[in-house]
């Protein structure tokens, strides 16, 4: 696995696909994947960051589709 590839993906998906769901798909993968990597803890924090950020995101966007209802 390749975090930075993961990173991308989810940048990619979020940004210029605007598919937040892949998005967090992948950056939960990600996060899966750092739980048992040997790598800094503030490359988990900001997957973490990312993560929370993407759920805000997200939340926001069913709020504002339910109110177009």
């Amino acid at each position: 696995f390749c975090i930075q590839a993961l990173e991308e993906l989810a940048i990619h998906f979020e940004h210029r696909q605007r598919d937040l769901a892949a998005a967090l798909a992948a950056t939960e993968s990600a996060l899966e994947h750092l739980r048992n990597a040997a790598l800094p803890k503030t490359v988990f924090i900001q997957f973490a960051y990312r993560r929370e950020r993407l759920k805000r995101k997200t939340a926001r966007v069913q709020l504002l589709s339910a109110g177009a209802l």
